[in-house]
């Protein structure tokens, strides 16, 4: 598993496929299966944690169970010489302690515990490691320890991602063989497609033998996505599991969940009618916010920081002084029907002075003098 220098913490990313495929194992029967899989990743710059689970159930009632788990911890980057920044940017050391078993129907289950030692050279563009292993398995009929090499390199170019892996190993019967395996992946649109073409070496009852498979994955229906997978694969040598051929169609599910067939939400609600700010670097100033409902209540807030007690006297009051309530700050506020308009009002303060609000204009009144002119939308 390849995790980015720059990478942080992240969330549990999980994994859900459901699948159909055959499979014509190498000297053996026809198979159809359906398949689920399950994987969960947690990884951040110096830790990854990963673990999966795979059910099958095959056309002639048999189940198949295989699980595994890994845990990885990498030490700080080290920075290469000026140099080689070029090719490489940092070197990290790796250790892997990795988990694997299968149960089938009718076979004795096998397991493998494996631990890794790894150098990774990492860079933006590209990329590689170098590793030694040690794993210890069970193949359904004896135990065996296995030694395990691996070097890789990868590249990415735009829209594409190659890759180069070789995997030479000694099985505890005394066997001494090597897996090398090549991986292209290309991006297209919303679409991906990866090749992969492999060859071993040196595996003493099948002398050279090669796999290979092609894979297409692209959006499809409510954010779920197909895959269709057609190809090869070796012999597990370390599990004792066959060699085949297979072809399968494959829906992976948008979240880790069965898509819903419904329509979409209905848009969110608009935000509820919000009243202007008071404009505080005035004496004396009056806002009035929209209608809070079909009859016509609305707030009115009023900014008079020096007054004790202020009333509010307009047409829509019948000139009569209805009180506002002191709030903090300075601010003054009440809630009262006034309809859409052009309306007149004025503010007494402390119970004897009539005065008009700064903010709006003003025209004469043969009754009080002044008033001020508010329009309300």
């Amino acid at each position: 598993m390849w995790v980015p220098t720059s990478a942080r913490s992240q969330a549990p990313v999980r994994t859900r496929d459901a699948s159909v495929a055959v499979v014509r194992y190498d000297g053996g029967p026809t198979a159809a299966a359906m398949t689920l899989f399950d994987a969960v990743v947690v990884a951040n710059e110096r830790t990854s944690r990963a673990g999966y689970s795979l059910l099958s159930l095959f056309q002639d009632g048999r189940v198949s169970m295989q699980g595994g788990l890994e845990g990885a911890r990498r030490s700080a980057p080290i920075p290469v010489m000026p140099g080689l920044s070029r090719y490489v940017r940092a070197l990290r050391g790796e250790m892997l302690l990795d988990a694997a078993t299968t149960i089938q129907t009718g076979f004795m289950p096998t397991v493998a515990v494996t631990g890794r030692a790894r150098v990774r050279f990492e860079h933006d563009e590209q990329g590689g490691h170098a590793e030694a292993a040690v794993a210890r398995a069970f193949d359904g009929r004896l135990w065996q320890t296995v030694l395990l090499g691996e070097a890789s390199a990868w590249v990415r170019r735009g829209n594409l991602f190659a890759s180069l892996r070789t995997t030479p190993m000694q099985l505890g019967v005394g066997d001494v063989l090597d897996d090398t395996e090549a991986q292209v992946e290309w991006v297209s649109g919303r679409s991906v497609m990866s090749a992969s073409l492999g060859v071993r070496g040196g595996e003493a009852l099948r002398g050279i033998t090669g796999w290979g498979g092609f894979t297409v994955t692209w959006p499809a229906f409510f954010d779920a996505w197909l895959t269709a997978s057609i190809g090869s694969y070796p012999a597990d040598l370390v599990q004792n599991l066959p060699a085949g051929r297979y072809f399968g169609l494959a829906v992976r599910l948008p979240n880790g969940k069965i898509p819903r067939f419904r329509a979409p939400p209905p848009p969110p609600p608009p935000p509820p009618p919000r009243t202007p700010d008071l404009p505080v670097s005035l004496r004396l100033a009056l806002v009035m916010g929209p209608a809070l409902d079909s009859t016509g209540i609305r707030e009115v807030k009023v900014w008079a920081p020096g007054a004790a007690v202020v009333e509010l006297m307009a047409d829509f009051v019948d000139w009569i002084p209805v009180p506002l309530i002191r709030q903090p700050g300075g601010e003054w506020q009440g809630y009262y029907r006034v309809p859409a308009g052009l309306h007149r009002l004025n503010l007494r303060l402390d119970s004897r002075d009539i005065d008009i609000p700064m903010n709006w204009p003003r025209e004469k009144d043969e009754f009080l003098g002044q008033v001020a002119l508010v329009l309300v939308r």
